[in-house]
């Protein structure tokens, strides 16, 4: 914010300052020259949690079996189904948000023009 009454008014208000402010409504700002000039996010990595709903494993599939033979097709007469085989590692995660109110990302702001 630049004041119109801190200059005389013989001079221009100053509008590009050297330091940007370092916190918005009392939040730590981040600015980031890469980001889009027209998205603001306010995300706080801290309120977000990966919770584990399965462990990781082996798939089953079916009968106990984690290890699946799979046809062993154009790999010459020596493949069989017992050199070819096929397994799988399966996860149950969920990610949540302990403080969804506070979170939020704007598209398409106007960018500010001097």
């Amino acid at each position: 914010m630049t004041r119109l009454d801190e200059n005389s008014k013989d001079t221009v208000p100053d509008t590009a300052r050297k330091q940007l402010p370092k916190t918005y409504g009392g939040v730590e700002l981040l600015m980031s020259n890469s980001a889009l000039p027209t998205r603001v996010d306010r995300l706080f990595p801290k309120d977000w949690i990966i919770g584990e709903l399965m462990e990781t494993r082996l798939h089953d599939w079916g009968g106990g079996e984690v290890i699946a033979p799979v046809p062993a097709i154009s790999q010459g007469s020596t493949a069989t189904y017992y050199n070819s085989i096929m397994f799988a590692y399966e996860a149950g995660l969920q990610m949540v948000c302990q403080d969804p109110k506070g979170q939020f990302y704007v598209q398409q702001a106007p960018v500010p023009a001097v």
